[in-house]
């Protein structure tokens, strides 16, 4: 499991909510609840569009940038590095 099987999902069929479901279920121990779904693909998103400073309010009550949840959240299959990360 873990980064080969997130790897292995990326660009299926699959939609990116479901994609994101299996990894946050199936990779973590203890699985990451589904309700942070949302607050995941919200990350990637900002993530790959270089905003990866901004402040996401996830389901916890906390808050974190989206950088912090896709280390957090080990998302970094689905996040594309732009010239500015190298």
């Amino acid at each position: 499991m873990g980064r080969m099987y997130a790897d292995g999902i990326v660009g299926t069929q699959t939609s990116l909510e479901q994609q994101i479901r299996w990894h946050l279920k199936g990779n973590h121990y203890p699985p990451v609840h589904e309700s942070f779904v949302d607050v995941a693909i919200q990350a990637i998103n900002a993530v790959n569009g270089c905003e990866g400073n901004t402040v996401i309010n996830m389901p916890n009550g906390k808050e974190m940038s989206a950088y912090g949840i896709v280390d957090g959240l080990h998302l970094d299959s689905w996040c594309y590095p732009s010239e500015e990360d190298f």
